[in-house]
């Protein structure tokens, strides 16, 4: 199975499970760069890739986090015959959430789980308190925030590509994150285990439990070490969460 969807992947024909991970806003598939090593050799490991970077850098940005885990339910109905995991990391978090819910009313296709990090149903709402909208932002501002927020630090500033090739591609992300409202009427019917950070600002342990209300299956919280992107120093212990699902 292969297409522009994912940039580098590990697949077995005599693999049991199928991981398909969304990566954070601003991201490529290379946040998961590590998994593979980590996830069971029965369990094919998809990084996934959002329009208008890498290989699909031509493609226009999703103008709508509906419309991106549209495109994405539709390829990975069709790649069928095996257990469907998703996973994603903050706005990755809420596209594993609306793919699982495409997949089952569109497709009639099983998730079996959804392990979501660092993300929340609405997690524009608590960005827009903590930071302001931004569409008030110039780019000087805007960076500075992706600072405080911990997304790049100060010497990837220095880049001189940065502003003019990276900035567009966060703000598009941050944008559909900040447009989306979640619907609690579009509930799923499979397990979640979540995850955030002992010192993330803005998922935390007090209102990641909102993920209760957007399923019938359970729901497993669990802190890990860190910031929003702890996702950096905690991929082992997820993967072996995951790998335990086989």
């Amino acid at each position: 199975m292969s297409n522009n969807y994912y940039q580098f992947e590990r697949e077995s024909e005599n693999s049991q499970a199928k991981l398909f991970c969304f990566h954070y806003a601003g991201g490529s598939p290379f946040a998961y760069v590590t998994w593979p090593k980590y996830i069971s050799v029965n369990i094919d490991v998809y990084p996934m890739m959002l329009a208008g970077r890498n290989l699909r850098a031509d493609e226009k940005f999703s103008d709508t986090l509906e419309n991106a885990a549209s495109e994405f339910a539709e390829m990975i109905a069709k790649s069928g015959g095996k257990r469907i995991f998703l996973t994603g990391h903050s706005m990755g978090g809420m596209i594993a959430y609306y793919t699982a819910y495409l997949l089952r009313t569109r497709y009639n296709m099983p998730v079996e789980k959804v392990f979501i990090t660092a993300s929340l149903p609405d997690l524009g709402q608590p960005l827009l308190e903590e930071f302001g909208s931004i569409h008030d932002m110039n780019d000087e501002t805007f960076c500075n925030m992706l600072m405080e927020f911990g997304a790049i630090d100060e010497r990837i500033l220095k880049i001189k590509e940065f502003r003019t090739q990276f900035v567009p591609i966060i703000r598009a992300d941050f944008a559909i994150i900040e447009k989306y409202k979640p619907d609690p009427l579009k509930k799923l019917d499979v397990p979640l285990a979540v995850y955030f950070g002992s010192e993330d600002r803005i998922v935390r342990k007090d209102n990641i439990i909102l993920w209760r209300d957007y399923t019938s299956g359970e729901v497993t919280v669990k802190e890990c070490s860190g910031g929003h992107f702890f996702i950096n120093n905690c991929a082992e212990e997820i993967c072996s969460d995951i790998n335990r699902c086989i």
